[in-house]
């Protein structure tokens, strides 16, 4: 099943595959050529060799089927265990994959720094979990403050010794 994106995710994920590639880009920087770089559509539509299209390493490439079979995997087994997912967006830092993940029922993504909140607010995902604590300035310039959305629920937070004498209670909201 898929799910609808936000539209300004849908927006600003349309405008980011339409953008032509910068000397500055991760990956694709070599491919530029002055300000006239293929954009990723572009990119997408030629299906260049990774070895030999002059992409910058590193490169994160994936398989489209089983990045599908992973999708509809996790989305079942989300469905059947009846929890909602928050998966991981800071490895990749990808915006279309986080995308991809939303579509096929994620309830939001999970990314550990303020510049990775800020980056996956600025494309416009409207659920995001912060897996870290924050403390000193970094709240006050980048939290979304008191009254942003928390999903209801259990915390686990491991105690010393590895178990779960640290869990807490989330209030409803």
């Amino acid at each position: 099943m898929t799910h609808p994106l936000p539209p300004l995710v849908a927006e600003r994920l349309a405008a980011l595959r339409e953008h032509p590639a910068e000397p500055t880009d991760k990956g694709v920087g070599l491919l530029a050529s002055g300000t006239d770089g293929p954009s990723a559509e572009g990119l997408a539509g030629t299906r260049p060799a990774v070895h030999a299209a002059g992409f910058s390493y590193p490169v994160l490439t994936l398989r489209e089927s089983a990045l599908a079979g992973n999708l509809a995997a996790m989305a079942a087994y989300c469905a059947g265990a009846g929890v909602e997912l928050a998966p991981h967006g800071k490895t990749a830092m990808s915006p279309e994959l986080a995308a991809r993940q939303l579509a096929s029922g994620a309830w939001g993504i999970t990314v550990a720094t303020i510049g990775q909140l800020r980056a996956y607010r600025a494309f416009g995902f409207p659920r995001l979990l912060l897996a870290n604590v924050l403390r000193g300035q970094p709240r006050r310039r980048g939290h979304p403050g008191p009254g942003a959305h928390r999903p209801a629920g259990r915390a686990q937070a491991p105690g010393p010794g590895g178990d779960r004498a640290g869990a807490d209670r989330l209030p409803d909201r």
